[in-house]
């Protein structure tokens, strides 16, 4: 069974057992992304994007134009209210941006860096240019 077989039935396997959870639906937020990203070693294309949690610790990032989507381990930011607004937090470094937070109305989940982003801020850091660092860019969701 190739890749792509594997994600589709592991992300439609997903699906199902969100179907069951309603509970976890008010955890969605919407946002227009307006440069192309990572969600761990995911590339996704900028564009419109619905974030629903499927589970305790999982989410799904999902186009709702291209339908390109990844599902992405998550954990709890912080156990206090969530009084901010909506929104996805990305690290940025260079031209590079990666999906770091998930700002819910009822919940915040931080992801993991992954391998790919942990290069990339390696090699930022070592880079000549680089004079700022990485820095977070947050995108206002609904």
């Amino acid at each position: 069974m190739n890749r792509t077989s594997l994600m589709t039935l592991a992300l439609a396997g997903t699906m199902v057992l969100a179907a069951g959870a309603p509970a976890l639906a008010q955890d969605r937020v919407l946002a227009s992304v307006p440069f192309d990203f990572n969600v761990g070693s995911a590339w996704l294309p900028a564009g419109d994007y619905e974030v629903s949690r499927l589970t305790a610790n999982t989410s799904l990032v999902w186009n709702t134009s291209t339908h390109d989507s990844a599902v992405t381990i998550t954990t709890t930011a912080s156990t206090e209210q969530v009084s901010e607004p909506a929104a996805l937090v990305f690290h940025q470094y260079g031209t590079r941006y990666f999906l770091s937070e998930i700002r819910a109305p009822e919940s915040r989940k931080k992801l993991y860096a992954s391998k790919l982003e942990r290069q990339v801020s390696a090699q930022e850091r070592e880079s000549a240019e680089n004079k700022s660092g990485d820095r977070n860019v947050v995108i206002a969701a609904r």
